[in-house]
């Protein structure tokens, strides 16, 4: 089984019913239902059973979901109770939404009629959202944790907000996950239960366990420019290894946007590298199943963590982003990194789940889900392989999914929840990701505990459909993809464009008139913004005369190409988009030099180049066809498009290549000549 691909796992043909593991699973996940349905359900009427309905409503009410969801989003702006009254009106009143008798009842009940006027609400919300995160109060945080702790449910604390927007903001992150480890650590001697999760079969792992996130330790990462996010990152995040070493605590790496995946995977190994973090602290990393190259992924760490001696916990979870992925990657024309169902990514958990449990030596497992059937795999997985349940152990979320808690502490096993601490403002993003989760027709709760789906079908191994292509017909316009700098070639290949430029720096640019090279007595310094000694060349300055010249140049040649056929002209400025792609990197490394522009931005100026060639082409092909105008009898009415000669084009600094280059194509494809 471990060598099985996930295409082969997704293919019905190679599942064979009532196989030894799947009899396993079928065990376990029924085990693991019957002590589900033995949790106590929340009062409707308490702050869990009023969540519970709302999302419930959400499930079933698609306006609703996305009115609430509106209305969630614009809460933490809102100043006065007025303004929350008007937008609770607006986006949640009687003609907008339609609430269930019971769901109206509840909301009247938790908060009283003010709910309905708007008075309150923000704290409602709030209150919603702390069944998710623990608030910023030392008090709260530990009160909470402790609480968990006598539950034996182990912890993992992380600090709320992502990808901060200054250097301010950054030492502020890191200060406050340092603040975290001394309260914690302060507070946990004074516990007097030992939590069993902490208690695996062969050791006892730390009580104090913080989950970081990379993006919020440096304020100007970007992806043509891993280096130095590592370097700044790693300067911050030391200090914080040092006192987690310091305190026993146990530090894991979250993982975010598909975007930072690759740095944040070079930063846990090589940081992980260093001499003083050999010996400590315990460390993981979490990775995220809904990725295709998550296995590639999970690969290489096993072979980082063999080749170095170290064991290394991973964090399996299935991903979060998957709404952003999707839509990100279609915006920017590229294949998207994550499964397009989600019964690829289940059936991916399980592949990885597997391959964890088959390198004991060097993984420590924390199977990150919800699911009944992906824990159940792994319980079974585990049997079969010999493990003892207790070497691994579950994570899920904190305030959700509470009957499956129970039925996990219910089996003997390990979980600890992941419980992020802060304010809500910051929060906002983790808590419309939660909602999303919660009321997702294709997830696991939402078809469990939502729709009541029967336990056998929740069972069922994960096969993803096969969607038929999808035909393209006729021409349609696509905009030219930017370049992916997360890519190393990418990078690479604008290197060596930079270098190559440079060696072509302090040449004579001469005039050309009628395709010829003309000189000049005069010539104008380019020079680099960025570094103003740097001269990039010399233009030469065009006379009166010389001006008059190229206008009856140009003249003289429109007339022919105007006799050019639309097709033809139109074949031609796809040529050019031809060789712009083919020297894409040549043009951007100019632009570098030459407009001081970054590496994404001169890109996205040739990419845009491109595109003007791309769809004026096209826009010509459509105004070459003779348009009847109108039906008169005896009569015949067209309407032709004709050049009107030449033109000139003086085109603004700011996009070099892409405005002059719309500028000029679109005149010149409708069969004028032009002077720039």
């Amino acid at each position: 089984m471990s060598s099985t691909s996930l295409d082969d796992r997704l293919d019905p043909r190679h599942w064979i019913p009532g196989d030894k593991l799947d009899r396993k699973i079928q065990e376990a996940g029924s085990r693991i239902f019957d002590f589900v349905e033995q949790a106590p359900a929340p009062s409707a009427f308490s702050k869990k059973g009023l969540y519970r309905a709302m999302m419930d409503w959400a499930m079933g009410d698609p306006v609703f979901k996305t009115q609430l969801f509106r209305f969630i989003d614009v809460l933490p702006s809102l100043k006065t109770s007025s303004e929350v009254s008007r937008h609770l009106k607006e986006y949640l009143g009687e003609e907008q939404v339609t609430l269930s008798p019971a769901l109206r009842l509840g909301l009247t009940a938790a908060g009283g009629a003010g709910w309905l006027f708007g008075a309150g609400v923000k704290a409602q919300v709030t209150s919603m959202a702390r069944q998710f995160m623990l608030g910023n109060e030392d008090r709260e945080i530990v009160a909470i944790l402790k609480k968990l702790n006598d539950q034996d449910v182990a912890f993992t604390v992380d600090v709320l907000g992502e990808t901060s927007v200054s250097e301010k903001e950054a030492d502020e992150y890191a200060e406050r996950y340092q603040e975290l480890i001394r309260l914690l650590a302060a507070a946990i001697p004074s516990w007097k239960h030992e939590c069993r999760s902490n208690e695996a079969s062969r050791d006892r792992l730390p009580a104090l366990n913080v989950s970081v996130k990379v993006s919020a330790l440096y304020s100007q990462i970007h992806p043509a420019d891993p280096e130095t996010a590592i370097r700044a990152i790693s300067a911050r995040l030391r200090p914080i290894l040092r006192q987690a070493r310091g305190q026993s605590a146990f530090i894991n790496f979250d993982m975010e946007s598909y975007v930072l995946k690759d740095l944040t995977l070079e930063l846990f190994r090589r940081i992980f590298e260093e001499p003083e973090f050999r010996d400590g602290p315990q460390f993981g990393i979490a990775l995220q199943a809904y990725l295709k190259d998550a296995e590639k992924d999970l690969r290489g760490l096993i072979q980082w963590a063999i080749q170095r001696k170290r064991k290394v916990t991973i964090r399996l979870v299935k991903g979060a982003y998957w709404d952003y992925e999707t839509i990100t990657a279609a915006q920017r024309g590229w294949p998207a990194p994550v499964f397009p169902q989600k019964a690829a990514t289940d059936a991916n958990f399980e592949l990885l789940s597997r391959l964890m449990l088959e390198n004991p030596q060097v993984i420590q497992g924390a199977f990150a889900t919800h699911n009944v059937r992906s824990i159940a795999f792994v319980l079974a997985c585990a049997d079969e392989l010999g493990r003892d349940p207790r070497e691994f152990e579950f994570q899920m979320l904190h305030g959700m999914a509470d009957p499956i808690k129970h039925a996990v502490l219910k089996m003997n096993c390990r979980l600890r929840e992941y419980c992020p601490v802060g304010e809500l403002l910051p929060g906002m993003a983790y808590l419309v990701r939660r909602l999303l989760e919660n009321t997702s027709n294709d997830g696991f709760l939402a078809q469990k505990f939502g729709k009541g789906v029967d336990r056998s079908k929740l069972l069922e191994k994960p096969i993803a459909s096969r969607a038929p292509d999808r035909e393209q017909t006729g021409e349609v316009f696509q905009n030219e993809p930017p370049t992916d700098f997360t890519i190393p070639s990418e990078r690479e290949r604008i290197k060596q464009a930079l270098a190559e430029v440079h060696k072509s720096l302090g040449k004579k640019r001469a005039l050309i008139i009628n395709n010829e090279p003309v000189e000049s007595d005069e010539w104008m310094p380019s020079v680099n913004p960025a570094r103003q000694s740097e001269v990039i060349g010399y233009a030469a300055q065009a006379t009166i005369e010389q001006a008059d010249q190229a206008v009856l140049a140009a003249g003289r040649a429109q007339k022919q190409w105007s006799r050019l056929p639309p097709e033809e002209r139109a074949v031609f400025l796809e040529k050019v988009a031809k060789l712009l792609r083919r020297d894409r990197q040549i043009f951007s490394a100019w632009e570098i030099l030459e407009a001081g522009k970054n590496w994404t931005e001169a890109d996205g100026d040739v990419a845009e180049a491109i595109d003007f060639c791309a769809f004026y082409a096209q826009g010509m092909r459509e105004l070459g066809v003779a348009w009847s105008t109108q039906k008169v009898a005896g009569e015949r009415n067209e309407q032709h498009w004709i050049p009107r000669g030449v033109g000139v084009v003086i085109a603004p600094w700011n996009f070099p290549l892409a405005i002059l280059t719309g500028m000029t194509v679109a005149a010149v494809v409708a069969g004028n000549a032009v002077i720039f």
